[in-house]
Parts: structure tokens; sequence; C-alpha cells
């Protein structure tokens, strides 16, 4: 977190609010070492590649349009991201429009999961919106908002749900668990790559008969093979 920590203050210092968010914090929390550290910040790109290059920092442009610029710092790379908003339509998975966003709160109202939906400032300071800390002491997997909208914007969260009940051994929360069945028919628009990715991971879990069960009472894997 040390060097994630350095690129908030340098945008910080560039007039701009900016947080470690999403899984990385979860993980933080869990006391697991994050793989990925993703920076949300009300930086755009152009103050983003700014603040980087003031620290002779290397800056990659992989997502600049839809405002995203990786850092490289001492070798280690970050997504970092002007807040933004989505907009879903027909596509199973990828939204319509990605709009930039006024405030933090907005950024993470965006997100699957309540336990991916919190973020860090440079301080270590915990930003809470929807108690996400509270359902990671309850061991519990629930969407941010409306379940049945959640998982109608992006079907792949429901293969998401179980494979965080097989990672962390957590319960979906019942009116999360009961919004995938109404789903259901989303699951055909989603791309094979993205399902099998889920599904591998869910297999290597710690808890992996625990996110198979979810997967099959729910009947997801029956989509797959039916």
């Amino acid at each position: 977190m040390e060097k994630a920590r350095k690129i908030l203050t340098a945008l910080r210092n560039a007039g701009h609010e900016a947080f470690v968010v999403g899984g990385a914090v979860r993980d933080h929390l869990l006391g697991v070492s994050p793989q990925d550290i993703d920076i949300a910040t009300s930086a755009d790109t152009t103050v983003i590649q700014r603040a980087a290059s003031s620290q002779g920092w290397r800056t990659l442009e992989v997502g600049v349009f839809f405002g995203v610029v990786v850092i490289v710092v001492e070798g280690s790379a970050y997504d970092v991201a002007t807040f933004r908003t989505e907009t879903y339509g027909s596509d199973s998975h990828r939204p319509d429009t990605v709009s930039f966003a006024a405030s933090l709160r907005e950024d993470l109202s965006r997100r699957d999961f309540t336990m991916n939906a919190m973020a860090l400032d440079e301080n270590g300071q915990l930003i809470d919106f929807f108690q996400g800390q509270e359902d990671l002491r309850l061991g519990r997997i629930r969407t941010v908002g409306e379940p049945r909208l959640r998982f109608q914007e992006d079907a792949l969260r429901m293969f998401r749900a179980a494979r965080f009940a097989a990672t962390f051994g957590f319960e979906i929360e019942p009116e999360t668990l009961a919004a995938i069945s109404p789903n259901l028919y989303r699951v055909r628009g989603l791309s094979v790559e993205r399902v099998r990715d889920e599904i591998d991971k869910t297999l290597i879990g710690r808890y992996a008969p625990k996110g198979l069960r979810i997967l099959r009472k729910n009947c997801l894997l029956h989509l797959l093979t039916g």
C-alpha cells in the first residue's frame, strides 16, 4: 500500500481527491495482501499524468477514453481512474455509456457488492457508504443497492457472487440470492471466456464446494450446459 499512498499524496497535492478503492480495500481489511490496487480520483487524465510526471513516474495510456491511466511506481503498476458512473442497456456485461462522476460516493455506488465498494484515503481512513465493513464482519455478500438491478446490469455479477463465496466462505444475503433467478435470461449474453474465468476462480477457492453449490442450485451451471 505504501507505493499507492505516494500516488494518493501526489494527487492530493495537485488539489484533487484520491482513494484506494475496491478489492484492495476489502483484502486489506481481511488481512490479505492485495494482488491489484486500484485508485479512484477526482482528477482527469491530464492532471493524473501531470502529477505522475512531477514525481518522475512513467504512465501508460491504456484507457484514457474511460478516464484510466496506469502509473508505474518503482516497478509496480497502478490503475488510476477518474470517478465515473455507468449506464447499462442490452449488453449483459458491458455498459452502454461511461460518464465521469461528481463524487467518490457516486463512483462507489456503481460497484457490484458492498465489500467491494469501500475506499481508503492516504491516511488509511476508511470510507464506507454502504456498510461493506459490517458485511465483511458478518461474512455476507450483498449487492450495492437493489440486487435485481445490479444483476440485470451485469449478469457476470451472479457468477462473481458464487466466486466470492468460494473464496471467502461467505453467505450470499437472501435478497441478493433471490435476485439471481429473475436475471438468468441475461447469462446468454455473456462471453464464454468471462464466465469461464469466474468458474475457474471458483474452482480454486478455499471453499470451492460452497461456490459450486450456489452455481448449481441457482441454475447458473445448467444454463451453460443445457
